[in-house]
């Protein structure tokens, strides 16, 4: 479950906030699932592009080396770079200091996807992140009304994740 806040981030104001929330069906039912307590990052949202800061703790901390959610509107490719601490050494991958991060994304088109019993268009994008140390992807697909309503992670230790929009 993603909440958004109308509260602009203090380590970023660009950014507002946003709350994760682990949920599971029960009889056909969402009920939130206490395994995490809940989990705030940030979003930033224009007319020109939406980037999503992904949930980063505990087993979702890998994600922290994969590409961002991110999506530049009129553009077919782009591109975002950034340096991450060693405090987020993950999964096998350990540097000191800061570690530098090439993301590229590629647009590949337009393609459906099923929510509340009807299609939506939406773009699909596919993302790598390069380090010295690491390789990552992500494929999304980014829906004008809903947002990112499909995550697929390959992260840097091989392992899928993937978060979809179920309502």
């Amino acid at each position: 479950m993603l909440s958004v806040f109308n509260n602009r981030c203090a380590f970023d104001t660009s950014q507002y906030y946003i709350e994760w929330r682990t949920v599971k069906k029960e009889n056909s039912e969402y009920v939130e699932f206490p395994k995490y307590q809940s989990i705030r990052t940030g979003v930033l949202s224009s007319r020109a592009k939406v980037f999503l800061h992904p949930i980063r703790q505990k087993e979702y901390k890998k994600l922290e080396l994969a590409p961002f959610p991110y999506i530049v509107f009129d553009n077919e490719q782009w591109e975002f770079n950034f340096n991450i601490g060693d405090h987020y050494c993950t999964a096998g991958i350990y540097w000191t200091g800061n570690l530098y991060f090439r993301t590229s994304y590629q647009l590949l088109g337009e393609k459906k996807f099923m929510i509340n019993q009807r299609l939506i268009p939406c773009q699909e994008v596919f993302a790598t992140s390069e380090s010295a140390l690491s390789h990552s992807e992500l494929r999304f697909l980014y829906n004008s009304q809903y947002g990112f309503v499909r995550l697929c992670y390959i992260n840097v230790d091989k392992t899928e994740m993937v978060f979809t929009l179920f309502e």
